[in-house]
C-alpha cells in the first residue's frame, strides 16, 4: 500500500507479487523497455485494457527473460502500458507460439 492505494500483493502459495495497475505504472516508468514487457498488436489493445487475456498470436514482442508465472506489463508497440498480468508462457514461447494464452490479464488501464 502507498497512500492507501494497493501497489502489489504477495501471493500466499508462491511468494510472488501481483501488481495492481498503479504498481504496474510505477514499474513501467522505472524499468527500461523491453524489461518485463509483452507488446501486443494495436487491434487487440482495447480488449486488454478491458481485462481480456492476451493470446500468443497477438504478441509482437516479449522480453526473453520472462518466465511463465512472472508478473508482466502488457504494452502496445509504442510502449504504452495497457495492462498487467501473469505470464502463462516464457517470453521466447510467446514469440514462438501462434496459439493459446500468453498473459492472463489481471487489470487493464485506459490510455
Amino acid at each position: 500500500m502507498l497512500d492507501k492505494v494497493r501497489i502489489a500483493t504477495v501471493r500466499a502459495h508462491d511468494g510472488r507479487f501481483t501488481l495492481s495497475i498503479e504498481g504496474a505504472e510505477r514499474l513501467w516508468q522505472y524499468l527500461p523497455a523491453p524489461v518485463y514487457r509483452v507488446a501486443v498488436t494495436e487491434e487487440v489493445a482495447e480488449f486488454m485494457m478491458k481485462g481480456k487475456n492476451a493470446m500468443a498470436k497477438h504478441v509482437t514482442a516479449a522480453d526473453p527473460g520472462i518466465m511463465a508465472g512472472d508478473e508482466v506489463l502488457v504494452v502496445t508497440g509504442d510502449d504504452q502500458l495497457i495492462a498487467t498480468g501473469n505470464a502463462l508462457l516464457s517470453g521466447d514461447e510467446m514469440m514462438a507460439f501462434n496459439y493459446g494464452g500468453a498473459v492472463q490479464v489481471r487489470s487493464g488501464r485506459l490510455i
